[in-house]
Order: structure tokens, then sequence, then C-alpha cells
């Protein structure tokens, strides 16, 4: 099947991404927004081979056009739920929820913590309801975005012409997915775990437990904080958590 001029950048510079030609990438995205500046995939191009160049704040522009495009709609958050099961909030979003006011569980972090996204209203009225069935705290998240919602769902179709377009290779190891919590084997698996990422809840607390159901018993988190180290303690408490911030705190692996 022929490409579409659209489909043809993306993938050219999802093929430079791969190869780590990030100068190639940026250039092609530049073009790519000239020719399609209304497309939300075009600003998230441009932002993510931006990061890699180490232009952080045309970074952070680009992917705030991206998700205003996404949205199109000031009228949207999300909120953290503190104290309260997720069976619990689960129905409290049944009950603020209507035809036109949508409000759904984006993470299930673990027990007690769950992040909820939607329409502005909808995500209101379950942190007053959360409050009322006595959470210890339901605060508005710093976002405005309805991430791992059905409200993504246009971001959702532009961003999978990206995955279709995108070289995908036979994992070396199993990867667990963030939808269903369970590992996934092949490129056709992960294209249908990214087909449905920016739309679905991120099941946190069950990814780890079925690793650890399979025998995992050290778990290392690379990133600039430690919030998945924290988050596994509170998941389960007898294996353990290595968070790598640094160059140099990879010496904690040799002392494990």
């Amino acid at each position: 099947m022929e490409l579409t001029k659209k489909e043809s950048f993306m993938k050219q510079i999802a093929i430079y991404m791969h190869n780590e030609e990030f100068e190639k990438a940026y250039e092609l995205s530049k073009g790519f927004l000239a020719k399609f500046p209304n497309e939300m995939m075009s600003h998230f191009f441009l932002a993510k081979s931006a990061f890699w160049l180490g232009k952080y704040e045309e970074c952070k522009t680009e992917a705030q056009k991206a998700f205003n495009i996404a949205t199109d709609s000031n009228a949207m958050k999300m909120a953290a739920i503190l104290g309260l099961d997720i069976d619990k909030v689960e129905v409290l979003c049944r009950q603020a929820s209507n035809q036109q006011e949508l409000v759904q569980i984006a993470n299930d972090n673990c027990p007690g913590q769950v992040v909820i996204s939607g329409s502005s209203t909808a995500v209101d009225l379950v942190c007053e309801y959360a409050k009322i069935e006595g959470a210890r705290k339901a605060r508005e998240l710093n976002v405005s975005i309805p991430a791992h919602s059905s409200l993504m769902n246009s971001a959702q179709l532009e961003f999978n012409e990206a995955v279709t377009a995108a070289p995908i290779n036979e994992p070396s190891r199993p990867i667990v997915s963030n939808i269903s919590g369970k590992p996934i084997y092949s490129p056709k698996a992960i294209r249908n775990e990214l087909n449905a990422q920016l739309t679905s809840r991120v099941r946190w607390t069950e990814s780890i437990l079925n690793m650890i159901d399979l025998g995992v018993q050290t778990f290392i988190e690379l990133g600039s904080k430690s919030v998945l180290t924290g988050l596994l303690k509170r998941i389960n408490n007898q294996v353990v958590g290595i968070s790598i911030e640094k160059s140099i705190d990879f010496e904690k692996l040799n002392q494990e």
C-alpha cells in the first residue's frame, strides 16, 4: 500500500530516531511541521527530537502544542485520590460521569493511590465525592490533558499512524504491558499495546504483582527521581527496589 505524504514523513523520522540520527530527525520534523502545522504528530516528533538534542525549551513548547491539539480544549484535568481503594474510586467515576462529562481511572499507582482523568466538571465531582467517602486527599494535578482516558481518542488515532510507520524489533526480553499488566513477547503485541496506550488505564499495581508472581525480586528504576521505587514499597515491601538517578548510582547494582 502506497504511503501518504504524512505517513512518509513519520516513517522516515521514526527510522532516524530508531537509528539515533537525531539531527536528521530534528530537521525532518521541522519540515513535517511546516507541511502539516495543525497535526499533533508534527509537534510531537519535533518535541521528541528536540529533547534528544538538548533543546529543552523547544521540546517543552512543542509538546504543549501537541497536547493542546490532542485535547482541543482546556476543560480537561487529572487528579490524584489518596486513601480510597480502586473499586470505590471506580464507583465514584461512574457516578460523576454522564453523556456530556466523563471521568475515568487513569493510573492504578499502588494500593490507596489512584489517578483519575477526564473533563474538569466530572473530575471535580469525583474529588468532592472522594472527600465525603473519607479520602485522605483529593488534589488536582498540574496537567491539562485527560491522559489515559477515552477523551484522548483523537490523539491516539494520530499516534497510531506513527506506530504503524515505526520499525519495531522482536524484544530480547518480555515487556510487561501497562494495559493488561501481563508480559508481551512480539512486535505485533507491542504495536497493539501502543495503539491503545493513550486511552487505556495504566495498571501499575497489577504489573508489579504479576512480575513478582513470575519470580522478579529486584526492580531497577532509571530516571531523575525515585517515584516508582516508592510505589513499589507500598505494593510489596519484601522485594528490592533500586533507583538509578546518576551514573554513580550504578555502583548500587554491584552492592546488591
